[in-house]
């Protein structure tokens, strides 16, 4: 099965021509997107500088509510936009927040399959698929998406009775190669156990920014096909096992 992986759009509308001649001349399978489709930088922002500070966070700057507006524009763009021709499997990442505006705008498209905690089935795969940021016991639900590790016990107990290669789609990362960003570590180890209970064939990720690449964890094969906001995107045949990294071009109106 060949498989387009993606993740980490953040706004960026001017890579959407690129990607979606990248569909037409693969024709792929289907196609994975590992969640941030918006920018969210006022709640980003706003979620870090209390952290730093020790204080409760302030939903109600102008700021905040003003991106609203825009983050609705985005959702819309990006599903009316992406190329359909396969089906396109989407979690959310951290940075679609608030959760209730996320799942607001999940439109009733052919061919687009919200996966957070679902599953999708093609030809002898089960995808499987969580959202946000896995964390080991921390909640967070309108700065940005985090879900304690338990959360996702619901989806580990379903995607182990069925008896299918499976392939887990998070937007979180493990804690390996994929999931640092030079000395930093930005991957959930509470990945690694999930890793570990399901024996999944591959997992695809996004979140960490500066890890495209490959690495395995135990006979998983984790892909962090990079940010698509910086034109990254990869192609990965299931079968052989085999993992492509394309640059998408830029248009010449740009």
């Amino acid at each position: 099965m060949k498989i387009i992986v993606t993740s980490d759009f953040h706004g960026a509308k001017e890579v959407m021509e690129p990607l979606n001649s990248l569909i037409d001349n693969e024709s792929p399978d289907v196609v994975v997107f590992c969640g941030d489709i918006v920018k969210g930088y006022a709640r980003g922002n706003e979620w870090l500088s209390s952290k730093k500070l020790g204080r409760k966070p302030d939903k109600e700057k102008n700021e905040i509510k003003n991106e609203e507006k825009e983050d609705l524009m985005l959702y819309d763009y990006f599903y009316k936009n992406i190329r359909k021709k396969a089906p396109v499997l989407v979690v959310l990442g951290n940075m679609d927040a608030p959760e209730s505006r996320y799942f607001s705008a999940l439109p009733k498209m052919e061919n687009i399959y919200p996966l957070h905690e679902q599953l999708f089935f093609k030809e002898k795969y089960v995808f499987a698929g969580f959202g946000g940021e896995i964390t080991r016991d921390e909640e967070e639900k309108f700065f940005v998406l985090r879900y304690p590790k338990e959360k996702i016990r619901g989806l580990v107990e379903k995607i182990k009775k069925v008896n299918k290669e499976k392939i887990l789609v998070l937007h979180s990362p493990p804690v390996c190669k994929v999931g640092k960003e030079g000395n930093i570590v930005v991957g959930s180890d509470a990945v690694n156990e999930i890793i570990h209970e399901l024996k999944p064939k591959l997992l695809f990720c996004g979140h960490a920014h500066k890890a495209s690449g490959t690495d395995m964890v135990g006979d998983t094969l984790c892909v962090n096909p990079g940010p698509l906001k910086y034109r990254n995107a990869a192609v990965v045949d299931s079968e052989k096992m085999d993992v492509k990294f394309v640059k998408l071009e830029r248009c010449l109106d740009e």
